[in-house]
C-alpha cells in the first residue's frame, strides 16, 4: 500500500513550516519586550525599596570612609542581600559621587561571595567601572536603564537618583544578569517551536488518512479497518496532548503559587524593617521583652520605640484584619507616625492619637460618607520623659502594671481610630503615672487574650492572663516572655491561631 503526496499538500506543509518560523520569531521578540518590561519593573521595585531597608539618615553630605563601621556595613550588606535573594535580583546597591569618582555606600552580595568573602563591595570602595549612564542619572536627576559589562558580569541595570534627609543626592541601583534574561527567552523560543512541530506531527496522520481514503475508496472493508486504526491513534494522541496540557497547567499553578509566596515573603520583610531593633529596648530599659507573632507571615499588629529629645515614645498598634490587608494598614500607620516629628507633641500621646485618627480617615478616604472602606486601628501610646514619668493615652488598649503584688490597669478611651464611625474631633485622655521603682509594665493586643483553646475552645481571657502575670512578674523579662509563649501555646493546643499577637513588657 503506497501513499502519494500531491502538490497542494506539500505546499501546505511548506507554508506551515514557514509560519512556524515567523510565529516563533515574532513571539520571541514580543516575549523579549514583555520580559524586559517585567525585569525593569522588578529592578525599579528593588531600588525604590532600599531607603526602607537602610537606617534613617544613612546618607549624608559629609559622608567619608569613617562614617560607617565595618559591623554596620556588614549588617546593611546582609539586609540588601536578603532582599536581592527574595526579589531574584543579582545585586542591589547605592552609590555616591565624590570628586568625580563613584563610591559604594552599601551593596548586596551573592551567597557564594558571602561564603568566600571575595568580590564583595565594601563601604566607600571605589567603583571605577561605572556605566556612563550613572553620571547621566546624577546630572539629569532622571531614572536611567543600561546594559553594560564590569568585572562582576554582564547586566541590565537601573540607576535612580534619590535625596537623603539633608538634601544630599545618591543613586539607588539594581542589576539583573543578561544571561538570565537570555536563558528565559531561549526556553520560550524552544517551547514555541516544539508545540508548533508537535501540532504538525498531529496533522500529518490526518493527511495520510485522506490520501489513503482516496486510494482505497473501492475497498470498504480496508477503509473501515483503517478508520478504526486512525480513530485509535487520534485517541492516543489526544490523551498525550491532554497529559502535556495538564503538566503545563500544573507548572503554571506552581509558578503562580511561588510568585504569591515570594510576594508575601517580601511584604513580611518590608514590614519587619519598620519594627525597632531589640537592642533599642536593651539600651533604654532596665529590663524588657517583646512578643510579635503575626497569625500569618504578614500581620496587622505593629509596635514602635522612638527616642525623642527628652524621652521615649513607645506603643503598640492593632489594625483591622490579618495577613496582607492588615500589613497594608500597619504600613500606613507606621508612615504617619514617622511623619509626626514635632517634639512638642511627642510628650502628649493624646494629641498624637487625635492626629493619627484624622490622618488615617483622610488617607483611606473614610472622612467621606461615600467611602467604600471602613478600616481602622486600636492603639496604646506611652511617652516616658527623662524623669521616668509615664504619660499614657490609649484607644481601646489599656496599660497595666504590677506594684506590690497588685495589678493596676490604666484604661484607654473606648474609641478606635480611623473608622468611618470614629469621631474626628474626639479628645483622647492623657494619664500621668509618676515614676516609682519595682514596677513592671505591660502592653498587649487583644490577640493575646482572645486566643481560643483549652478543652472547650473558650478564649484565654484577661482574668486567666492577669493571674498568670501576677504569679510570674518577679522573674526577669526574658523568663517571663518564655513562660508566656509556652502558656499560650499549651492553651491553644489543636486550635488555629485566630489573631495576631503583640506584647511589650518593661521595667524602668
Amino acid at each position: 500500500m503506497s501513499f502519494k503526496f500531491n502538490t497542494k499538500i506539500v505546499l501546505a506543509i511548506v507554508i506551515y513550516i514557514s509560519w512556524i518560523v515567523y510565529y516563533s520569531t515574532s513571539n520571541y521578540y514580543a516575549k523579549k519586550d514583555e520580559l524586559l518590561k517585567q525585569f525593569d519593573e522588578r529592578l525599579v521595585d528593588a531600588a525604590m525599596t532600599i531607603p526602607f531597608i537602610l537606617p534613617d539618615g544613612f546618607h549624608k553630605k559629609d559622608m567619608n570612609k569613617q562614617s560607617v563601621t565595618s559591623t554596620e556595613d556588614e549588617n546593611n550588606r546582609n539586609r540588601l542581600s536578603a532582599l536581592s535573594e527574595i526579589m531574584h535580583i543579582k545585586y542591589i546597591y547605592t552609590l555616591i559621587q565624590k570628586e568625580n569618582k563613584f563610591f559604594f555606600t552599601v551593596s548586596s552580595a551573592t551567597k557564594e561571595e558571602l561564603q568566600t568573602q571575595k568580590n564583595i563591595s565594601y563601604y566607600f570602595s571605589e567603583y571605577d567601572e561605572a556605566s556612563p549612564m550613572i553620571k547621566v542619572a546624577l546630572t539629569t536627576s532622571n531614572m536611567m536603564f543600561d546594559e553594560f559589562v564590569d568585572r562582576w558580569g554582564y547586566f541590565r541595570s537601573v540607576f535612580i537618583p534619590m535625596k537623603a534627609q539633608d538634601g544630599s543626592v545618591y543613586l539607588a541601583c539594581a542589576d539583573i544578569e543578561i544571561s538570565h534574561i537570555k536563558s528565559i527567552l531561549r526556553e520560550a523560543l524552544l517551547k514555541n517551536i516544539f508545540h508548533s512541530l508537535l501540532f504538525l506531527l498531529f496533522i500529518i496522520p490526518s493527511i495520510l488518512a485522506y490520501n489513503q481514503q482516496i486510494l482505497i475508496s473501492n475497498k470498504s472493508l480496508q477503509k473501515a479497518k483503517k478508520e478504526t486504526e486512525l480513530a485509535h491513534e487520534k485517541l492516543k494522541e489526544h490523551k498525550d496532548m491532554l497529559e502535556i496540557t495538564v503538566k503545563e497547567r500544573t507548572y503554571e499553578l506552581e509558578t503562580t503559587n511561588r510568585k504569591l509566596n515570594d510576594s508575601i515573603e517580601y511584604a513580611s520583610f518590608i514590614q519587619k524593617s519598620f519594627l525597632p531593633h531589640n537592642n533599642l529596648f536593651e539600651q533604654y530599659f532596665l529590663d524588657s521583652f517583646v512578643i510579635w507573632e503575626p497569625r500569618d507571615k504578614v500581620g496587622g499588629d505593629l509596635y514602635f520605640l522612638n527616642k525623642t529629645e527628652h524621652g521615649l515614645c513607645l506603643g503598640i498598634v492593632d489594625c483591622t484584619g490579618h495577613g496582607v490587608p492588615g500589613g497594608f494598614m500597619t504600613m500606613i500607620v507606621g508612615s504617619i507616625m514617622k511623619r509626626i516629628k514635632d517634639d512638642e507633641s511627642k510628650h502628649n500621646p493624646a494629641f498624637i492619637l487625635k492626629i493619627l485618627n484624622t490622618e488615617v480617615k483622610r488617607q483611606l478616604g473614610q472622612d467621606k460618607k461615600e467611602s467604600l472602606s471602613d478600616d481602622g486601628l486600636d492603639i496604646a501610646l506611652c511617652y516616658i520623659d527623662d524623669n521616668k514619668d509615664i504619660y499614657f493615652s490609649g484607644a481601646k488598649i489599656d496599660l497595666h502594671y504590677i506594684e506590690d503584688n497588685s495589678l493596676i490597669t490604666i484604661k484607654g478611651d473606648r474609641q478606635s481610630l480611623g473608622y468611618r464611625r470614629s469621631k474626628e474631633n474626639f479628645d483622647f485622655t492623657n494619664h500621668k503615672i509618676p515614676y516609682k521603682s519595682n514596677r513592671t509594665f505591660y502592653l498587649f493586643s487583644d490577640g493575646v487574650v482572645d486566643q481560643k483553646g483549652g478543652e472547650s475552645g473558650y478564649p484565654y481571657s484577661k482574668k486567666i492572663f492577669f493571674d498568670f502575670l501576677l504569679q510570674n512578674h518577679t522573674n526577669d523579662c526574658i523568663t517571663q516572655k518564655e513562660k508566656i509563649i509556652t502558656a499560650l501555646n499549651q492553651y491553644q493546643h489543636n486550635y488555629d491561631k485566630d489573631d495576631d499577637m503583640t506584647m511589650i513588657g518593661f521595667r524602668l
